[in-house]
């Protein structure tokens, strides 16, 4: 065999072997999250943590849940269906849930519940959170839907409540001793 068909060849056995290499691939690893007692989940957002939130429903109704090395922590706004949606690093959940008539938006974090709604809407529902505390999501008014992009305020932590307790206490003592250093005069 001459030089050319040598490399013909070569190039078409490199060819051949690139289209039988695209064509094998392998399955991705499925996990099942499957709530103790839920007849229904949904995994509806995983974190960098690999923290999973979502919600079931078993014979009680919607649930909020927190999967989290292999454990499930669940949650419910209190007296309410609860349908989390997203979380951020920083672990804080954010989703609706519904009372007799509208639905409304939460924030779940460290074990409390902050609710919101946008102003003059009928039903607010957040669907996202990210690492800075800004949410977004969609409000119904009598005028239709509208998504939102909105921030929450942090929740202090017991150290900085802590902190500000001695700073007020400080000041408060400046204050008095000005007094009475004014009323010595």
């Amino acid at each position: 065999m001459n030089n050319k068909k040598l490399r013909l060849l070569g190039l078409l056995g490199v060819l051949f072997a690139s289209q039988a290499g695209a064509a094998i691939h392998t399955l991705p690893t499925f996990t099942t999250l499957d709530v103790p007692g839920a007849s229904y989940a949904s995994a509806n957002d995983i974190n960098d943590s690999g923290q999973v939130t979502g919600f079931y429903s078993g014979h009680s109704g919607a649930h909020g849940f927190l999967y989290s090395g292999a454990a499930f922590t669940t949650f419910d706004v209190p007296g309410m269906g609860t349908y989390p949606s997203g979380i951020n690093n920083s672990g804080q959940v954010t989703g609706s849930y519904w009372d007799d008539s509208d639905g409304h938006s939460f924030v779940y974090s460290g074990g409390t519940f902050a609710n919101f709604d946008v102003p003059g809407a009928t039903s607010t529902f957040a669907s996202g959170i990210n690492d800075r505390g800004h949410l977004v999501g969609s409000y119904w008014d009598g005028f239709g839907t509208h998504g939102f992009i909105t921030s929450i305020p942090p929740v202090p932590e017991p150290e900085e409540w802590a902190m500000m307790l001695v700073g007020i206490g400080l000041v408060r003592f400046q204050v008095r001793r000005k007094q009475a250093n004014r009323l010595a005069c």
